[in-house]
């Protein structure tokens, strides 16, 4: 836009200086029928192209503020759909969260038939959260969301087959890996909780 400021600048000054012999040519040259015509067509003709110009200017001024004005719409609305799918997971998070910490209340005792039901009504449970999570278009998000993503299924599909392979065991081998499958719940937890922690900042981040 300076440039352009510039070259308006150099064409008035052109057209001043042209002014200036024109008059003088007018004033100290022969008198002419003709002179008079040709320096007031020259005058014409630049006066033209610098309307001309100064059109063009305007036009493309405004189609720039017409291509930042969609760019910034079009960022907006990107921010707006990311900030969806991140409280989507978040939410999806909150669940899984409180599956987790359900099983240190209700199931954390000695095997029984009655906990061996428990578990495998649970499989309902994180089936639904499994696959809300691998349900979310993760097209929205850009690449650095990506990859957490990524992770946080990971994080819920572990579970969900750790749930399932329990089930599957012989039942007089469950009480001898019951303990090493809660304490694979455990550190699952923590990595659903450093998930959630991150969410909330990212989402923090996203409200500047």
């Amino acid at each position: 836009m300076r440039r352009v400021i510039e070259v308006i600048f150099c064409i008035f000054a052109g057209v001043f200086l042209f002014g200036v012999i024109a008059i003088a040519f007018q004033v100290i040259g022969e008198d002419s029928p003709n002179k008079a015509s040709i320096i007031g067509g020259i005058l014409g003709m630049i006066g033209g192209a610098i309307g001309a110009l100064g059109a063009y200017i305007v036009a493309t001024y405004q189609m720039n503020k017409q291509f930042e004005y969609e760019k910034k719409k079009e960022e907006a609305l990107k921010i707006t759909q990311i900030k969806k799918t991140l409280k989507k997971l978040q939410l999806l998070n909150e669940f899984a969260k409180r599956f987790v910490n359900s099983f240190e209340v209700e199931f954390n005792k000695p095997y029984s038939e009655e906990l061996s039901y428990k578990l495998k009504s649970s499989e309902t449970s994180i089936s639904w959260i499994s696959n809300s999570v691998n349900d979310v278009n993760d097209e929205l998000l850009n690449e650095g969301f990506m990859l957490d993503y990524i992770r946080f299924n990971h994080f819920i599909n572990h579970i969900y087959n750790e749930i399932i392979s329990f089930n599957k065991l012989p039942e007089e081998q469950k009480p001898h890996n019951l303990a090493g499958f809660f304490n694979e719940l455990s550190s699952l937890e923590e990595s659903l909780n450093s998930f959630d922690q991150y969410i909330k900042e990212q989402l923090e981040e996203l409200k500047v």
